[in-house]
């Protein structure tokens, strides 16, 4: 049995874990449905998006150049989805201070994030088999994203953009995507959108 005060830092950790995969997700142009914080098993989140498109469109043995396209449209939308995996643990580790609290959510995000790579790095030789690309390795890619994803949420307007998400979710428990927009001044501007436009 944990005390209170223990079970009130992992329920705000991990509104401030999803409310990153929830900040990433919509500034790569991802569709939110909501997010939720368990208060009865504290550590337990969700995040319910649409996944950036990983089917590609284009073909890459019509011409040398379609390869290269392909190329390109693969790597950007897997930086993308470790860039939304990345932010959760980050943030959360911003607002602790240090290490992620929920080792078992930050667990699973490397995980993924870690499946992302591989797929980089098969992709990377499939599409050398058309078009001399250059060699790209798929942990040095994710580090890049490690670090460019940890600076963007040190900007002053995404911090601002995760702590409001994250404050309501830890009071209210669940947020669905009307919320959500509305918080950061996202909302389609039915009923008093406010002002501020933090993404």
């Amino acid at each position: 049995m944990i005390d209170s005060s223990t079970r009130n830092v992992q329920i705000i950790a991990t509104a401030f874990h999803e409310a990153g995969h929830v900040v990433a997700a919509l500034q790569v142009g991802c569709n939110i449905r909501g997010m939720s914080v368990s208060f009865d098993r504290p550590g337990d989140g969700l995040t319910i998006r649409d996944k950036p498109k990983m089917s590609n469109p284009i073909h890459p043995g019509s011409t040398p150049e379609s390869a290269l396209s392909a190329w390109n449209y693969a790597l950007e939308n897997i930086q993308k989805e470790m860039k939304i995996f990345l932010a959760g643990p980050i943030a959360e580790a911003k607002f602790l201070g240090g290490d992620p609290l929920r080792l078992r959510g930050a667990d699973q995000d490397r995980f993924n994030c870690q499946r992302l790579s591989n797929r980089l790095n098969t992709l990377n030789e499939f599409y050398r088999g058309f078009y001399p690309i250059p060699r790209v390795q798929g942990h040095k890619v994710l580090n890049q994203v490690r670090v460019s994803t940890s600076k963007w949420i040190d900007s002053p307007k995404i911090w601002t953009a995760i702590m409001t998400i994250g404050v309501k979710a830890a009071r209210v428990g669940a947020l669905d995507s009307s919320e959500i927009r509305y918080l950061i001044g996202k909302a389609d501007g039915t009923g008093h959108q406010r002002s501020m436009n933090l993404l």
